[in-house]
């Protein structure tokens, strides 16, 4: 078992050692060339460097006119769809924050009106939560 396990580090350490040896090679051929790894990836065609800074020029316009016109796409009309949304529900949210307010005021009216009313709490006012559950409260006499 022992034998094994030295045999397999051996192998493995090899097998990096053989690993870096042809990475070093291909960054070799690669400088020999004149390309960076960068340049490599990005224009495997375009050997010449005319050619290259035709297709830069080239790619330069297309985002020019692209930015002059600019046409509605699949996600635009989409985000403007979820904003229309997000308006209709922020405003239905309103209204119904307004009329919970109009109905505490109602209540508290017809409860000062009947004389129904609790002694309000030191930190309760009118328009709390309190209100709907343990009915209408008073202004506390200051």
């Amino acid at each position: 078992m022992v034998i094994f396990l030295l045999l397999w580090v051996l192998l493995l350490s090899l097998n990096g050692l053989i690993y870096c040896k042809k990475i070093k090679e291909i960054k070799e051929k690669r400088k020999a060339a004149g390309k960076t790894p960068a340049s490599a990836a990005a224009a495997p065609a375009a050997d010449k460097p005319s050619e290259a800074k035709v297709a830069d020029k080239d790619k330069d316009k297309d985002k020019e006119g692209n930015k002059e016109n600019p046409e509605k796409t699949g996600k635009t009309e989409k985000k403007d769809d979820e904003d229309k949304e997000r308006e209709e529900r922020r405003k239905r949210r309103q209204d119904k924050l307004e009329k919970l307010k109009k109905e505490r005021e109602c209540m508290v009216k017809e409860a000062l009106e009947k004389g129904n009313l609790r002694p309000a709490d030191d930190n309760e006012t009118i328009n709390e939560c309190q209100s709907d559950w343990n009915g209408p409260v008073a202004k506390k006499k200051t």
